[in-house]
């Protein structure tokens, strides 16, 4: 159970990681309120990943 945890708390950095290069590369070009409603959607569609892989670690703890 602990190596599963563990894998999913690499999945959220993973996925943190990711959403600080996308924001760096969105920032650079972001010019319009177009770019900000499109950034505002990725971030909401990765904090929804991020929250299913807590909800995860949490069901294990739960069941375990």
């Amino acid at each position: 159970m602990e190596e599963k945890i563990f894998q999913i708390l690499q999945n959220i950095q993973s996925d943190i990681s990711s959403i600080n290069t996308r924001i760096g590369s969105l920032e650079d070009r972001m010019t319009s309120m177009e770019d900000i409603t499109f950034i505002k959607r990725e971030l909401t569609d990765m904090e929804k990943v991020i929250a299913n892989n807590c909800y995860e670690i949490v069901k294990l703890k739960v069941t375990k």
